[in-house]
């Protein structure tokens, strides 16, 4: 079984400041950086595999495809991986909260900035804990 973080936001210091929480917390040495979720998607499809596992920290507010355009895209596209996402934005919008939890694979929501003891938890989450 390969696990890979994949940490999906339109913003640089993001993806740089959330790649380094990843590792400080112990979830993953090498999260994989997207700017937008087509580029986060089509990285999926060009690797999918039943024996992967991704777990996407993704933003949804960005241009090109947003978080809610790569959740239905992976839905639609039939991928033999699977996929786990904890939806992160600076919205504190409840209707995008219960957008998020209608998807299956979002497993948390987080508002910014994220600290790394939110992503030290997701070490104990169930689906997670036995991927690392």
């Amino acid at each position: 079984m390969r696990f890979e973080v994949l940490v999906i936001d339109d913003d640089q210091i993001t993806l740089m400041l959330h790649k380094t929480l990843v590792a400080r917390a112990g979830l993953h040495n090498d999260a994989k950086r997207f700017l937008n979720g087509k580029l986060a998607l089509d990285y999926i499809t060009n690797n999918d595999a039943d024996d992967v596992v991704y777990l996407a920290l993704l933003d949804i507010n960005m241009p090109v495809m947003d978080g809610w355009g790569f959740l239905d895209g992976y839905m639609q596209a039939g991928l033999k991986s699977a996929l786990y996402v904890v939806m992160i934005t600076s919205s504190v919008d409840n209707p995008d909260k219960s957008r998020a939890e209608a998807y299956p694979m979002v497993i948390d929501y987080f508002t910014k900035p994220v600290v790394k003891t939110q992503i030290e938890k997701l070490r104990e989450h169930p689906e997670i804990q036995p991927l690392i």
